[in-house]
């Protein structure tokens, strides 16, 4: 599934009669105050998932829905047990002008926008982020070029701010978290709820040991492999606004990574992001039996996997952030960090934000990929950068953001 931000606010701006229409009628309907409804627009899981779970088992009273993106959304949410409808539906619609709570990850884009307006909107975003989002960044409200293009993204800008205004909360974990956020949407204090992020709940359990094997066992059911190779590393690049992964792997560097794999006993697996493209299972016969793939449609929800990886290989992702909370040792792997930093633009230094410790090229990844497997000195400090990352942007560590979130909606009328 490929995503831009032209063609989306393109469809947007020719929406815009029906949403004032629908968000007038959706702001006098009567809610109701045991109806909470779900979505993500990456599909079943994650942060909206955790909350939903933890409010079914604490709140039977209420009705849950998660409003599916598609047909494989709509099996996965039945597999769980969870009530779901199509979220461009008239069900949908229906269920999100009458739900007093909606949680969401991404935006109103996540349930039947313009019913949104209204209701108690939990924003739990995807993840603390290192490179600019929102209104921190020009892409978001990016319409075309030229003058009339620069126009209408002006105009884009004023409809992305009037939505960030809508929702209640902006859930956060940290700190340096919730000064970003207030940067990215331009919010007040009191929109910023630091509780912890729901969707890293499950990274934080007290047995990490039984809970790595389990998320091994899951893994190969995916792969439908019989065993797995003693070490799992993960690789997984950031979404560059629908253009290719500069630093996907060529002939050399995969030769170079099998040659490594065999040493250490592993395998490789790539996780592009579920809008980008440049790396997927396509070709497979180029690729070394050492390299698996776990894209989002074998896998929506990746954060409970990670439990399964000895180490993670990214660039400017926010998965290093959740990653850290299992202090093991990441890679950063920047191939295009000067026109990274100017296009896109981060929220501080690289050089800070990695220790200084960031390789790019795969030769230079692989190199200390094999010193932490043969220097216990090497591994250690690579995992206490690591901690430090933690450190600096997690406040919780006790896995109960999610309780913590149901408890306040809860006690919220």
């Amino acid at each position: 599934m490929k995503f831009s931000f032209v063609k989306a606010n393109a469809i947007k701006i020719a929406l815009l009669p029906a949403y004032a229409l629908v968000g007038l009628l959706a702001r006098v309907a009567p809610r109701n105050n045991k109806l909470w409804v779900f979505g993500r627009r990456a599909g079943f899981g994650e942060g909206p998932l955790r909350v939903l779970e933890t409010a079914r088992a604490r709140r039977p009273d209420l009705r849950l829905v998660w409003l599916a993106q598609d047909a494989h959304d709509m099996r996965l949410a039945s597999d769980a047990g969870v009530t779901c409808v199509p979220r461009a539906s008239w069900r949908g619609l229906l269920v999100t002008i009458r739900a007093s709570a909606i949680i969401i990850t991404h935006g109103l884009g996540d349930v039947c926008r313009p019913a949104a307006p209204g209701a108690r909107i939990v924003q739990l975003w995807h993840g603390t982020p290192l490179k600019l989002i929102s209104l921190d960044s020009p892409s978001t409200y990016r319409v075309s070029g030229g003058l009339l293009g620069r126009l209408a993204g002006a105009c884009m800008r004023r409809v992305y701010e009037a939505a960030f205004r809508m929702p209640s909360w902006y859930v956060v974990p940290s700190d340096l978290c919730a000064s970003r956020f207030r940067s990215a949407f331009a919010l007040s204090r009191r929109k910023i709820l630091k509780i912890g992020d729901p969707r890293c709940d499950c990274l934080q359990v007290p047995d990490l040991s039984r809970t790595r094997c389990l998320a091994r066992r899951r893994l190969r059911e995916l792969w439908a492999e019989p065993g797995s190779p003693s070490r799992l590393l993960l690789y997984a690049p950031t979404w560059r606004d629908g253009e290719p992964d500069p630093a996907a792997p060529g002939g050399v560097e995969l030769a170079e990574l099998a040659r490594a794999c065999d040493r250490l006993d592993a395998w490789v697996v790539i996780r592009s992001h579920p809008w980008g493209y440049g790396l997927d299972s396509g070709g497979a016969e180029r690729w070394p039996d050492c390299i698996k793939f776990l894209p989002s449609s074998l896998a929506g929800d990746i954060t409970p996997l990670l439990h399964a990886f000895d180490g993670l290989v990214t660039d400017y992702s926010a998965i290093a952030i959740d990653y850290a909370l299992l202090e093991r040792p990441i890679y950063f792997l920047a191939a295009d960090l000067a026109d990274y930093a100017s296009s896109r633009g981060l929220y501080e230094p690289y050089e800070r934000f990695t220790e200084g410790d960031w390789s790019s090229g795969w030769p230079e990844v692989i190199a200390a990929i094999l010193e932490d497997a043969t220097h216990a000195s090497s591994h250690q400090r690579r995992c206490d950068r690591t901690r430090r990352l933690k450190q600096r942007h997690h406040d919780f560590f006790d896995g109960e953001a999610a309780v913590r979130l149901v408890s306040l909606l809860g006690a919220a009328r």
